[in-house]
């Protein structure tokens, strides 16, 4: 497709899905944790907004758009019930989790300065963390990393 120029101010705004995905994809005067900031921010926004009639109505168009365009391995014989379970989450608690290059996370740095990631001890933080949900512990962060 050709370029698309965004230039958007502060604030919240609705965006048609080519300039939502331009916003989310931009690599220009950001960094990668920025940009994947912007694209779990962009998923929780769409989930946030779904609306069941709607994704019925369109079923077969999402389908095929999923079909063509998105790898996994699982079966599209289960998107029904993920849709169902998606449609009976609380939206409103609907949360994201991001490992910085922090000195607990990527404690070395390659010849370019660039942070090297301590996959034991990400995977130790995600073990943790998903046991302080299964035992109701609610896990928060300072601030909205979407605010």
């Amino acid at each position: 497709a050709d370029w698309i120029v965004i230039d958007i101010d502060v604030g919240r705004h609705v965006l048609d899905g080519r300039t939502a995905l331009a916003y989310v994809r931009n690599r220009s005067d950001s960094n990668d944790y920025v940009r994947t900031r912007r694209q779990r921010c962009m998923l929780r926004e769409v989930a946030s907004s779904l609306d069941p009639v709607t994704v019925l109505s369109n079923f077969g168009a999402i389908t095929t758009a999923i079909e063509d365009h998105t790898t996994t391995n699982i079966p599209l014989r289960f998107l029904p019930d993920l849709l169902e379970a998606a449609g009976s989450l609380d939206r409103s608690g609907i949360a994201t989790a991001a490992f910085q290059a922090s000195p607990r996370h990527a404690p070395d740095s390659n010849y370019r300065g660039l942070r090297i990631v301590d996959v034991d001890a990400v995977r130790t933080t995600v073990q943790q963390t998903l046991s302080d949900l299964a035992d109701g512990v609610v896990v928060t962060s300072d601030e909205d990393e979407c605010s």
